[in-house]
């Protein structure tokens, strides 16, 4: 068994040494986090402005199904589920 004054000793040597330290990586972790996403969007402003021309230049997207049609879709697979169930 732990003394409990062990304990004591070991919870204040984290609480005022090992917390501080965990906080600020924290923080800086956040920053380092937002700094990546500030550079990311940063990137993707320039290839829109580098790569306009090509950009515009690609044809629409066609989707194969309409909103109706997967809806259409949805519906009759729901209903096959149901009668596999029963």
């Amino acid at each position: 068994m732990v003394a409990l004054k062990s304990i004591q000793n070991t919870h204040k040597f984290i609480a005022s040494e090992v917390d501080p330290i965990l906080r600020e990586m924290e923080l800086e972790l956040v920053e380092d986090r937002e700094i990546e996403k500030a550079f990311r969007e940063a990137q993707r402003a320039e290839n829109l402005i580098t790569f306009r021309k090509e950009i515009k230049s690609r044809p629409k997207t066609e989707w194969i199904m309409s909103k109706k049609d997967k809806e259409k879709v949805k519906k009759s697979s729901k209903k096959e589920l149901k009668t596999l169930k029963e």
